[in-house]
């Protein structure tokens, strides 16, 4: 028969629980107070100005909108 020493069955369970207790811990306390602080502004989402097309966008632009338009391909 093998011989398990109890010691490293025990060590195992302490090491999975006490990972288990500090990520709750994190995710119910330290988590949330840490964000907190932080200023609403953080949160939301900038949009960015739309940037102006330069010319040679917008020539490449109309004539990729031609080609669909006449069905022919490329």
């Amino acid at each position: 028969m093998l011989k398990i020493d109890a010691y490293i069955i025990l060590t195992f369970f302490k090491t999975i629980w006490l990972t288990m207790v500090m990520g709750l811990v994190h995710g119910l306390v330290f988590i949330p107070v840490l964000l907190s602080f932080l200023p609403m502004a953080f949160f939301q989402i900038r949009h960015k100005k739309p940037q102006k097309h330069n010319e040679q966008q917008q020539n490449v632009v109309a004539k990729t909108n031609s080609l669909v338009a006449n069905g022919t391909k490329r």
